[in-house]
């Protein structure tokens, strides 16, 4: 195709091609998902296939064409508290993603560079005050009393993700700080260098939550940026605002099919278990 042609025969300046970019789509075809399999391997190589980037959100993103990133994501949330006490959620859980620029992601990092994002990240933790305070634990020390800890909470197990080499160096150069106060946790160098995410039973308050700490990080840390694409992730599915929202409901078993075609219908995810 076009697209193709344009990109073959570029490489980023660590000599990383198209290919590398689409390495791990032939593991998620085999896994059924189509639209996954595609990382970037670093910051440089969303400006260099550019071209490829743009078709393929397009093509998981209904006619995405592209044009100026705008941030608005703060104000999304600016009337949300009014709609949140009329909600029957228990709970709500923000996420958002960065990653360092100029820092080699996930797919590609090795356990130096993972070790020293890592590093970069509990200085800035060990500066945390108040709300935010918490304490760090690397993964390996997590792992000792849990057995499916790193399948769990880094998805080692993923056959897409082994492909990308985005789980390559397990455990090393990982690990999870946890807010004193049990409502956010920030997860380091797992598929992206920083995945933050914050829960709350008030859907403004837990956006607040973790837009404040990506403030704080970013005041010492420079994350990837694309004036096009917007924040930039190992899974250019994720990049823009990398905003991601789940809200935790109750629902009787009588209703619990219905209620989920109906959410499906309306192109949300559904994941259902047994409450408490």
């Amino acid at each position: 195709s076009e697209i193709w042609e344009s990109c073959k025969g570029k490489k980023t300046n660590e000599g990383h091609n198209i290919r590398d970019v689409l390495k791990a789509v032939p593991a998620a075809e085999k896994a059924g998902k189509s639209n996954s399999g595609v990382f970037l391997p670093n910051s440089e190589s969303a400006y260099v296939f550019s071209d490829f980037l743009t078709a393929y959100l397009s093509e998981i993103n209904q006619g995405y064409k592209g044009g100026d990133f705008i941030d608005d994501t703060s104000l999304a949330f600016a009337d949300s508290e009014q709609e949140t006490e009329k909600s029957t959620a228990e709970s709500f859980e923000v996420v958002l993603r960065r990653n360092v620029n100029n820092k080699c992601f996930a797919s590609i990092a090795s356990e130096e560079e993972f070790k020293s994002i890592e590093s970069s990240l509990k200085d800035q933790f060990s500066q945390f005050t108040g709300e935010l305070e918490g304490t760090y634990k690397a993964l390996a020390e997590l792992a000792e009393g849990s057995s499916n800890i790193t399948k769990e909470k880094f998805s080692a197990e993923d056959d897409i993700l082994k492909a990308a080499g985005a789980v390559n160096h397990l455990p090393k150069g990982r690990g999870i700080f946890t807010a004193k106060s049990g409502d956010f946790d920030i997860y380091v160098n797992n598929v992206d260098h920083v995945v933050v995410k914050s829960r709350n039973k008030n859907l403004k308050t837990a956006f607040e939550t973790a837009h404040s700490i990506i403030n704080k990080l970013k005041e010492s840390l420079n994350f990837a940026y694309h004036g096009k694409f917007g924040f930039l992730t190992n899974e250019p599915a994720c990049m823009g605002s990398t905003l991601t929202l789940s809200a935790t409901v109750k629902v009787d078993a009588a209703d619990l099919e219905s209620t989920k075609t109906s959410l499906e219908k309306e192109g949300l995810t559904v994941v259902t278990g047994e409450g408490g």
